[in-house]
């Protein structure tokens, strides 16, 4: 069998190098680094169950497993379910290979494995879980990154299965028709360079699968390594055996893209946060004709001595897991000697004075990422990472200036000196954990025999491992400044079309990680978030070793898993699912347990007749407990209560009812379901650490009405661009593509990213500064709100900055102000430079600021004063309380005709009686404004005719255009206005 190829194959270009990296190139040569022209194509189809996969062959897994199929290779290349028992209990290495080829040549089908053509490769065994990993050969020889894997639980049951095996090549496998040191040459005059002849090559025969006239076949290839000076690398190439055409090469010395100026020194974490003594574990201390010891975590060390002579201590920064050593011309490495009496402290301390300061940071550094993963996992230190690592400082020669590098073949880690405008890259702390992150990924594919990923998982994950251990987004900071890095893994960069093959393309997978951890962050105890999230990235690829993000991603929720079946998700499943959405990843789907489906409430300005909080609750592959369905609710931060809920007559769906609330309520919720055999689930997950909340209010604002009474731009602003509007955010790293009202879309911003405002799609990172705050201030006003009587009020409201992205950092505030005279005079309640990145809720209590409030408006302004500085704002789901009965008209003070035609949603809604509706004219004209039934029939004609520019309201006491009392139901109230219409749906009760 031969598999159809593309019309165009268009692999990814993807460059370890920065732009330090000046390299003479041969003019004929277009790409240093480039993958197999297979593994550029798409080949991963979204999960769907087995009975609904188009595999076109046998497939004897269950029907209700659920599948992703390559769409190369035609077989299944990740599948999971339940209920497929092997054995009672796995406890044996060999008891878990054989399980898993008995049952992988069941599914020889679905996985393309014949009893010829496999061998194993790998038995991993962590957490619970047995992963058998399988190598296809074929005619003898091993195929590039063809693989399968079986993964079983320890209680005998099949987790999931999958495979990427080559199908049989009906046409035969060409022998090899040139050697393995013609193979070498042709790499190296590709490459238009010269081997090192003082360093070792490597050879070994391949099948991968090439283009052929019209489909993908197999061909024999040399997988040649060498060294070079220049360009300078350790280059892996796949060379054609038979027509010497070099069909992948990748640079097996991992550098990082590091440029910027620093002049200070740094211990934690870098120099921008200055130097201070922390102690240093893992350094050998000696003591001069007798034994030696390793300091402890605390830098404690205990070498047993007799008598009481004072004897000579030494030092080095050399241990048991680095070895720091400076280049070649700058003397002897770092070192300390000294008199110690027996019984008295002797305090070695490494200063500047006995150390050169990068040689300081990068041992404390290295050994703090290689704490970090023993912390994980106690199996790594087995791995056969070198004992000690060499590490030099202060290199110039390579890729140096501005530079870093990690060499896969030489396993050591390398750092350049400071010169120019480029940092001392021995003194940045996330890039040694960078760095230090290529040695882990090498190490643990090749311990489990498995090939190297490519150039973005690499980079991806090494920016995983800097993120987790300084708990920041940003890769390198101190390159250009201290308030600047190269890289952030809190992005919103798509797999796999930001993909480029490099340290680009590893944000995405970054992201990933970022953002499950921080949601975890948000929901669960630290230790638990951050174990779980450390967890999933270390397991996902320790068990799977997966060659693209969307495997490691998958493997990542199977890492997750404790109960040996991913149909009812993972513990985690919900954080996980959330990094995965937002980079566009698929993950296995929860099939099994119960399920609760429920639209949130929202805030309301009527809590006369309670709420009644509906849901769809049932359960899948289990049985739901009729009984269970209950509402957790609290009232102004009070003792939860609950409330059973009732089966409405509609299938699935239940409901309860929370009772009548004042207009100054805030209330909590969530609500609560469980099988039979008492395994819960809550709406929202994790209940009730996280829950949903509404507000009883004076007045609400979330923009979906339209611009109303708010006023954008006042006299005095000055900013040219990125003044206020009401709109649908369209993201940028600097901007929200989102807004915070439930089912809504729009959003105060200070500046739409679009056309002619920016190019491309406006949220690439040259796009930052797409329409943001220039060159001054521009300001927002509230309606006025007259809350005079009150003796309990308060303000609340979403906002969003950033000022963090540009060249000026945390240099230019949002500004809040709050007037009680209708906006004659102001008072400051927030001014803050803070960036937020996010959508953060704020609030202030009125009586702080005035004994008796009166006529109540609000003031936002947003400013850039920055020399180059990006600077976006953000307001949503603006709301007032005040315990005054109800919502009233709004003063008439001068205010700002509407800039659009707009229907509000009717006060109250629900209702019973009587009902208030609102709607903005931006100019006169002849306005309809009609309630119509579900059926589209008119039943009232609230207005007709012509009416001026602003705000109107209308009443409808729920009677036709008879007089008759309508029936209880839903109705649409349709304005029409020049030909421009706008509906909104009500509710009028029994």
């Amino acid at each position: 069998m031969r598999i159809a190829r593309p019309l165009t194959v268009l692999p990814l270009l993807w460059l370890f190098a920065s732009p330090g990296f000046a390299v003479e190139r041969v003019p004929a040569q277009e790409r240093l680094v480039f993958p197999l022209a297979w593994e550029a194509t798409s080949h991963a189809r979204p999960f769907r169950p087995v009975s609904e996969s188009a595999l076109g062959r046998s497939i004897a897994l269950p029907s209700n497993w659920q599948m992703q199929t390559d769409r190369r290779t035609g077989t299944a290349h990740f599948a999971y379910g339940s209920g497929i028992r092997l054995a009672n209990r796995i406890s044996t290495e060999a008891q878990a290979e054989n399980l898993a080829i008995s049952f992988a040549l069941s599914q020889s089908e679905a996985l393309g494995l014949r009893a010829d053509n496999f061998e194993t490769r790998a038995v991993v065994h962590a957490r619970g879980k047995w992963v058998v990993h399988f190598q296809q050969r074929e005619t003898g020889l091993p195929v590039w990154h063809a693989s399968a894997f079986v993964a079983l639980g320890d209680d005998g049951f099949v987790i999931a299965t999958g495979s990427s095996f080559f199908p049989a090549q009906e046409s035969g496998i060409a022998r090899a028709s040139i050697s393995g040191e013609d193979a070498l040459a042709n790499s190296a005059s590709d490459l238009g360079t010269a081997i090192r002849t003082d360093r070792p090559t490597e050879t070994a025969l391949w099948l991968v699968p090439v283009p052929g006239d019209s489909e993908w076949m197999l061909a024999p290839a040399w997988r040649t390594q060498f060294e070079a000076e220049e360009p300078f690398g350790v280059w892996e190439s796949l060379v054609h055996a038979n027509t010497g055409e070099i069909l992948a090469r990748e640079n097996l010395i991992c550098p990082i893209e590091v440029v910027g100026n620093v002049d200070g020194m740094t211990q934690d974490f870098s120099y921008c946060d200055g130097t201070s003594d922390r102690p240093m574990r893992n350094v050998r201390v000696n003591v001069s004709g007798g034994s030696n010891d390793l300091t402890d975590e605390n830098g404690d060390f205990v070498i047993a001595n007799a008598g009481s002579t004072p004897v000579t201590v030494t030092a080095a920064l050399n241990g048991q897991n680095f070895n720091v050593n400076r280049f070649s011309g700058l003397g002897a490495d770092a070192s300390f000697s000294g008199s110690a009496t027996p019984g008295t402290p002797l305090q070695i301390t490494w200063t500047t004075a006995n150390a050169r300061q990068d040689e300081i940071d990068t041992y404390f550094h290295a050994e703090r990422a290689h704490q970090f993963m023993i912390d994980i996992d106690t199996a790594f230190d087995t791995v056969n990472l070198p004992h000690p690592m060499i590490a030099t400082v202060g290199r110039t020669d390579n890729i140096c200036p501005g530079n870093a590098w990690y060499s896969i073949a030489g396993r050591n880690i390398n750092f350049c000196a400071a010169s120019g405008s480029w940092a001392n890259t021995g003194e940045l702390g996330n890039v040694i954990y960078h760095e230090y992150g290529h040695g882990v990924s090498a190490e643990v594919y090749a311990i489990h025999g498995a090939n190297l990923p490519t150039g973005d998982m690499h980079e991806g994950n090494s920016d995983v491992i800097a993120n987790f251990i300084d708990r920041t987004s940003v890769v390198g900071i101190g390159f250009t400044n201290c308030s600047a890095g190269i890289r952030n893994a809190d992005n919103d960069l798509q797999w796999p079309s930001d993909n480029d093959g490099g340290h680009y393309g590893g944000q995405i997978i970054a992201g990933f990680y970022w953002d499950s951890w921080q949601a975890m962050l948000a929901a669960l105890p630290q230790s638990e978030a951050d174990q779980a999230a450390w967890d999933g990235w270390h397991f996902a690829r320790w068990l799977g070793q997966p060659l693209n993000q969307q495997d490691q991603v998958t493997w990542t929720f199977l890492a997750d898993d404790d109960d040996s079946n991913l149909d009812n998700g993972t513990p985690h499943h919900e954080f996980f699912r959330l990094g995965a959405d937002n980079h566009n990843f698929s993950w296995p789907a929860i099939t099994v347990g119960v399920f609760i489906n429920h639209q949130k409430l929202g805030h309301t300005t009527n809590g006369s007749l309670g709420f009644d909080v509906v849901a769809d609750i049932q359960g899948v592959g289990v049985t739901l407990d009729p009984t269970s369905p209950t509402v957790f609710y609290r009232v102004n931060d009070g003792s939860w209560q609950s409330l059973a809920m009732a089966a409405t007559g509609t299938p699935n769906e239940f409901s309860a009812h929370i009772p009548a609330q004042s207009n100054f309520a805030e209330l909590d919720y969530y609500v609560y379901a469980a099988d039979t055999n008492a395994n819960a689930t809550t709406n929202p997950d994790n209940a009730p650490s996280v829950f949903h909340s509404f507000d009883v209010v004076f007045d609400y604002d979330g923009g979906e009405s339209g611009p109303g009474l708010w006023t954008a731009g006042v006299a005095g602003d000055t900013a040219t661009k990125g003044q206020w509007e009401l709109a649908d955010p369209v993201a940028t790293l600097a901007q929200p593509g989102d807004q915070t009202t439930p089912g809504g879309t729009m959003a105060w911003i200070t500046g739409q990213c679009g056309p002619p405002n920016c190019t491309g799609s406006c949220v690439m990172p040259q796009e930052n500064g797409c329409n943001d705050v220039d060159n001054g201030v521009t300001s927002l006003l509230s309606p006025v709100y007259d809350v005079s009587g009150s003796t309990a009020a308060k303000v609340k409201f979403d906002y969003w900055l950033s000022n963090d992205t540009g060249l000026s950092p945390g240099h230019d505030p949002i500004k809040v102000d709050v007037s009680n005279d209708g906006g004659s005079t102001w008072t400051s309640v927030l001014n803050t430079t803070v960036s937020t990145n996010a959508w953060v809720p704020y609030e202030f209590d009125l009586l702080a600021y005035f004994a008796t409030p009166n006529l109540v408006r609000l003031r936002f302004q947003a400013s850039d004063s920055g020399i180059d500085s990006v600077v976006e704002a953000a307001i949503d789901e603006f709301r007032i309380l005040a315990n005054l009965g109800g919502p009233t008209d709004t003063p008439e003070l001068p205010t700002a005709l509407p800039r659009a035609l707009s229907l509000s949603q009717n006060r109250p809604n629900p209702f019973d009686a009587s009902t208030s509706v609102e709607f903005a004219l931006p100019k006169p004209g002849h306005v309809s404004l009609t309630v119509h039934d579900v059926a589209g029939r008119t039943v009232a004609v609230l207005q007709d005719g012509v009416q001026d520019a602003g705000v109107h309201r209308a009443q409808w006491d729920g009677r036709d255009t008879t007089g008759r009392q309508v029936a209880a139901g839903i109705y649409f109230t349709r304005l029409t206005v020049n030909g421009e219409t706008r509906t909104k749906k009500m509710t009028l009760l029994p």
